[in-house]
């Protein structure tokens, strides 16, 4: 497996940009009834403050690529929910492809993205993304030999889970 993680730099928006179309139109088929993004009048999705990304201090971006060939991404900011005073950071998005998907790749590329940046980490995951809800569990039960925690919380903030636990 030729895996190569990439911190995307400005140069690379346009690619991330094009990923996370792909991820929300995946999104709303999971969950249909949720419709959390609704294309534009240019046919296009959007992603709201997508530019802090690479503007604020406490986010990032990543670019997957396997076999040389774009397969995914992550966007991470530090806007958590929990453990705030620990500066604690959140997967905000996380997509593979796919056609990369089932071959180790994402698990890989958490890994990588979160020991980045040891310390207190959250993943938000609607109900309806049961694929999701696994992955996360297995990525965290890995990185923290299964101390996390995985909350509840239904509210103006968030509705589904939310997966906490340290990485050191």
């Amino acid at each position: 497996m030729a895996l190569e993680i990439i911190k995307a730099s400005l140069a690379d928006m346009p690619i991330v940009a094009n990923l996370v179309e792909l991820y929300i139109y995946d999104l709303n088929e999971i969950a249909p009834n949720l419709i959390m993004f609704e294309l534009d009048n240019a046919g296009k999705f959007g992603y709201p403050r997508f530019q802090r990304f690479w503007q604020d201090a406490d986010c990032g971006a990543y670019l997957f690529k396997f076999n040389g060939k774009y397969a995914g991404f992550c966007l991470t900011h530090g806007s958590s929910f929990y453990y705030k005073e620990e500066s604690a950071r959140v997967i905000g998005e996380f997509g593979i492809l796919k056609m990369y998907r089932n071959q180790g790749l994402g698990f890989e590329a958490a890994k990588y993205v979160m020991r980045d940046h040891p310390g207190f980490w959250e993943m938000r995951v609607i109900d309806e993304n049961v694929r999701a809800i696994h992955f996360w569990g297995k990525v965290l039960q890995d990185l923290t030999r299964g101390n996390y925690v995985v909350k509840v919380k239904h509210d103006y903030e968030w509705v589904g889970k939310v997966f906490v636990g340290k990485v050191e």
